[in-house]
């Protein structure tokens, strides 16, 4: 009854939403953004590398120090790994508890994919419930 609807409203929306030109065009379109999204990503870390460089090469302090250009690029070399550690570590909590929350929010008030599915794992679980009774009487 419900999974009826529900696969109705589905095809429905496919033709809305997946074809004709607009939809073709749209979809790269989103490609195109992901991709860039990947790239820019990957770009700000090696942009953030050099620039954490040239700022301490630059400064007053480490002139002053007199320390060798050498010295600065090994200190580098040893404060990478760290910070790839810490990016680690932050993108772990991003992919188990801020996705997580995130996608709960959008179920709840962002997509309107996810929360018709939602409603019915939630009444199958009951109507399994209910089945499961009348089996054990």
């Amino acid at each position: 009854m419900i999974a009826e609807e529900l696969r109705k409203q589905l095809d429905g929306l496919g033709e809305i939403y997946w074809e004709g030109r607009e939809n073709y065009l749209i979809r790269y379109v989103t490609y195109l953004r992901r991709g860039n999204q990947l790239f820019n990503e990957f770009k700000n870390y090696i942009m953030f590398a050099f620039a954490s460089y040239w700022t301490v090469k630059t400064s007053d302090i480490w002139l002053a120090w007199a320390l060798s250009d050498s010295l600065l690029v090994v200190g580098f070399l040893i404060l990478i790994p760290i910070g790839l550690g810490i990016f680690l570590l932050l993108g772990r909590y991003d992919l188990y508890k801020m996705n997580k929350t995130t996608d709960y929010v959008q179920t709840i008030s962002g997509s309107i994919f996810k929360y018709k599915p939602m409603e019915l794992s939630i009444e199958q679980v009951d109507i399994l419930k209910e089945i499961l009774k009348e089996l054990k009487k």
